[in-house]
């Protein structure tokens, strides 16, 4: 434990729907804060400025309204928007701040630009990768300010499409389902879970019946949770337990994610807890003013010889390629897409999200 006297440990967690709910999040105080879960084996890679991680080749770095290409048949070029703006009631000293707000790379949803920005102006950022392989960056403001804001601009192409899942997975056995030892020892911290509860274990002994793989099982799970889990905005910070959740029969969208990892685990399959975007585009029939960007929660699992599946427990279905995830994690709390050391004050707080379509326009030769 390391003590900052004076500082108060904030983490803005996914809560993704209410601006209450997140508002909690991000004046949560704690005076003292532990850092092993993030300073222990990242790998500082350099950058050439500070808006960019180095990997992000040039050409996709600042976002443009002109590209080289269509998007594909089914695609929408979206452009999407999200500031987190503070304004203090008097000038504070704000600790290292820690962003986890970079798209996957490589990931299903095409990027086609990126950049964010901090203010005040006098700051340096350091991009990292953490030891989840998040795209990470380090911000550290070195005078006192009554304003700190963050500004993030991705331009990506986003389908309805659920994102491809194997026509075959391997037959689920015996339970607790168990993957060959190099796969297990690669994969035991997500593997890590609660003393079983007889609550998960209905879930588990119903899902087993859905189907011989285990992708049929997770299937069966997500559908499950998705159904006897009523979706509810929550002010409360902090993710209830599983048991909780069962008995309230009630969460947000990270209460329900974190239930269906911690089944998923009991059940002997990896699973980890994912926040991102979630774009939602209003049909065709309607205004495109009804499009909408939230912040997202979600779960996904590890299946041999495929790799990480999502699973959105508040549809009870896999994940789109609307989902964009941000950072992924063994629990909750290290997926918080801002985290950092703040001096107490009276704090004005916004954080808007906004998300417009773009006519992609293919350029002259």
């Amino acid at each position: 434990m390391i003590r900052y006297p004076g500082l108060q440990f904030r983490r803005a967690h996914p809560e993704h729907v209410s601006p209450s709910i997140r508002a909690s999040y991000l004046n949560l105080a704690l005076v003292l804060i532990s850092f092993a879960a993030g300073c222990s084996g990242e790998h500082s890679r350099p950058t050439d400025d500070g808006k960019h991680p180095p990997s992000v080749p040039q050409a996709l770095r600042e976002p443009r309204t002109e590209f080289t290409q269509e998007p594909k048949p089914g695609e929408v070029r979206v452009e999407l928007t999200h500031e987190i703006i503070y304004n203090y009631d008097h000038a504070i000293r704000l600790g290292e701040q820690i962003l986890r707000l970079h798209p996957f790379l490589g990931d299903a949803v095409p990027t086609a630009g990126y950049s964010v920005s901090v203010e005040p102006e006098e700051h340096s950022l350091r991009w990292q990768q953490d030891d989840f392989g998040n795209t990470i960056a380090r911000v550290t403001i070195p005078n006192r300010v009554s304003r700190f804001s963050i500004s993030v601009h991705l331009v990506a192409d986003v389908r309805e499409d659920d994102r491809a899942l194997p026509r075959a997975s391997e037959p689920l056995g015996p339970l607790p389902y168990s993957y060959p030892d190099a796969t297990r020892a690669k994969l035991s911290q997500y593997l890590t879970t609660s003393p079983p509860e007889r609550e998960l274990e209905r879930y588990i002994l119903a899902a087993a019946k859905s189907g011989p793989s285990v992708l049929e099982f997770a299937l069966s799970l997500n559908r499950a949770i998705a159904r006897d889990v009523r979706y509810a905005e929550r002010l409360d910070p902090g993710v209830q337990s599983p048991l909780e959740t069962l008995k309230l029969r009630s969460g947000a969208c990270r209460d329900s994610a974190w239930l269906l990892v911690q089944t998923l685990r009991q059940a002997g399959i990896a699973a980890r807890f994912v926040s991102g975007y979630l774009v939602n585009l209003a049909q065709p029939d309607s205004d495109v003013k009804n499009d909408s960007l939230a912040l997202h929660a979600w779960c996904e699992f590890y299946l041999a010889n495929t790799g990480w599946i999502g699973l959105d427990t508040t549809s009870g279905k896999p994940t789109s390629l609307m989902h964009i995830p941000l950072a992924a994690a063994r629990s909750p709390e290290l997926v918080a897409p801002l985290e950092g050391m703040a001096e107490r004050a009276q704090t004005d707080l916004q954080f808007p999200m906004r998300v417009r379509r773009i006519a992609a326009k293919a350029n002259s030769p």
